[in-house]
């Protein structure tokens, strides 16, 4: 019985992401948001009209160092398609330490830096709440979070699978 109950509860979190895209939910519209890359700034509006993958990340976990494996995977397969994944460490203000985390993870897409506290304010997180790394947010083509993990939760990061299939959704959209 426990074999039965263990995917049921480590599946209950991704109901979005399982459930027709007609009935993925607006969350909220994403706010504005600015990070560092190693060549100077971007901004979440440099990719209107895309759906964006965004995680929040912490270089040196190995969770993150995975699910950054899952992102380069799904930007060369998903990208043509109008995807973007972004990852963006909140442990470090350095571009050399980006650069390095590029090199030694063999990632290809747009990795950053931002501070703690835009990442809170962006994620709308409790002033003091705990949460696990990567924490990640789905945007879909009009600039809206259709996805947010919960704060105690990186299980779709985890799950390269369940992950393409909540892109797949917001990808295959036609308006709304």
């Amino acid at each position: 019985m426990l074999r039965l109950l263990v995917p049921v509860l480590l599946s209950g979190g991704l109901c979005i992401a399982q459930t027709a895209p007609e009935s993925m939910p607006v969350l909220r519209k994403a706010p504005p948001l600015t990070f560092h890359v190693p060549d100077g700034q971007k901004s979440l509006g440099d990719f209107h009209g895309k759906v964006i993958a965004l995680e929040f990340i912490q270089t040196t976990c190995p969770h993150c160092q995975a699910a950054s494996h899952h992102m380069t995977k799904l930007q060369h397969e998903l990208g043509p398609r109008g995807f973007q994944a972004i990852d963006l460490a909140i442990n470090t203000t350095s571009d050399a330490d980006i650069t390095a985390f590029m090199h030694t993870q063999q990632t290809d897409f747009l990795v950053g830096w931002i501070g703690f506290p835009e990442m809170g304010h962006f994620l709308n997180l409790t002033p003091g709440v705990r949460f696990l790394v990567p924490q990640l947010a789905l945007i879909d083509r009009h600039g809206d979070i259709r996805y947010q993990t919960p704060s105690q939760s990186a299980e779709i990061t985890a799950d390269e699978d369940l992950l393409r299939q909540a892109l797949l959704k917001l990808l295959n959209e036609k308006g709304r």
